[in-house]
């Protein structure tokens, strides 16, 4: 496991973390855009290594999204 694995499960483990507290909308955007850029670094370093993806892959993926939808509609626009 490389440094970029690291970072990227430790922004995930994070994320994760301060999805159970309200207030830390602006942290959970800047982890969320971290996690995104890492996840991708590591895909795209590995992409001719990963031939199919684990099942808990969709799952994390919906996840994510919904995560992501939640922050966008949490938003006061009037702020």
């Amino acid at each position: 496991m490389n440094r970029v694995h690291t970072a990227a499960a430790i922004v995930a483990a994070l994320f994760l973390a301060s999805c159970v507290f309200g207030h830390t909308v602006a942290l959970r955007m800047l982890l969320l855009g971290t996690g995104l850029i890492l996840a991708s670094v590591v895909a795209f370093r590995e992409r001719r290594e990963v031939s199919l993806l684990p099942p808990i892959w969709l799952p994390f993926l919906l996840w994510a999204l919904w995560a992501g939808l939640s922050i966008a509609w949490s938003v006061e626009g009037k702020r």
